[in-house]
């Protein structure tokens, strides 16, 4: 089964973000991870039998 791990990458208020999401396919390969902590956004999708990556810099304004 494909297992996707989302973590906090961002400011937390006091706290440590360990940013790292990453997806591992059905036979426990590593497909993807994001870099570490920032703002990341980790895209995966299956077409015709094959994952497909994109990794997207998000700006947050605020």
């Amino acid at each position: 089964m494909p297992v996707l791990l989302v973590n906090h990458g961002g400011p937390t208020g006091g706290g440590t973000s360990a940013g790292r999401s990453a997806f591992w396919d059905e036979r426990r390969r590593l497909v993807a991870a994001t870099s570490g902590p920032g703002d990341e956004l980790l895209v995966v999708s299956l077409r015709r039998n094959e994952w497909n990556v994109s990794s997207i810099a998000v700006e947050v304004s605020g």
